[in-house]
């Protein structure tokens, strides 16, 4: 026998492939192994913050069979990843594998920096450092550590102060 043929139906994203070893001339099979299909895809982080760079998150792709996919069977494209939102990362099979999945997760708005509320006889002034990521700011108060009420919407990043008066 000459069992140099291989016959490969690749792993899909929802079935398992399968390798099987046979003669060549006889077609008599020698052996047959079970590709497990990608299961589960996990990100490092789900949520990132913004850097203003593009953010390139690891991922790990375990089979249904409980083992983690080599990296050698997938290439692996992130989006522009640059923006407050949704990024993504694109995952696309090769070899043993076919398909394509793309994964989301969060850029959140890189947190500010808020200064010591300046008091005076006609309000209390807040200031903080200018956030580029965001559109605007919410402000919150809070009497005595109970619970916050939003009392303010600032619709420009570049503001970085605002006096209450109430």
């Amino acid at each position: 026998h000459d069992f140099s043929k291989q016959d490969v139906t690749a792993a899909t994203l929802t079935s398992n492939g399968k390798i099987v070893t046979k003669c060549k001339d006889c077609g008599e099979i020698k052996s047959s192994t079970t590709i497990y299909y990608p299961k589960t895809f996990t990100l490092a982080k789900t949520s990132c913050e913004y850097t203003g760079s593009q953010i390139k998150p690891t991922i790990t792709i375990t089979d249904s069979n409980g083992k983690t996919v080599a990296a050698t069977n997938y290439t692996v494209a992130y989006g522009t990843n640059k923006a407050v939102g949704k990024g993504t990362v694109k995952v696309t099979f090769k070899g043993d594998y076919s398909g394509t999945k793309t994964i989301e997760f969060n850029i959140t708005p890189k947190k500010n920096t808020i200064g010591t509320p300046a008091i005076a006889s006609d309000g209390i002034t807040v200031k903080w450092t200018a956030n580029t990521s965001g559109t605007g700011y919410y402000i919150y108060r809070s009497v005595n550590g109970a619970s916050y009420t939003k009392v303010k919407t600032i619709t420009s990043n570049a503001t970085i102060s605002w006096k209450d008066t109430t």
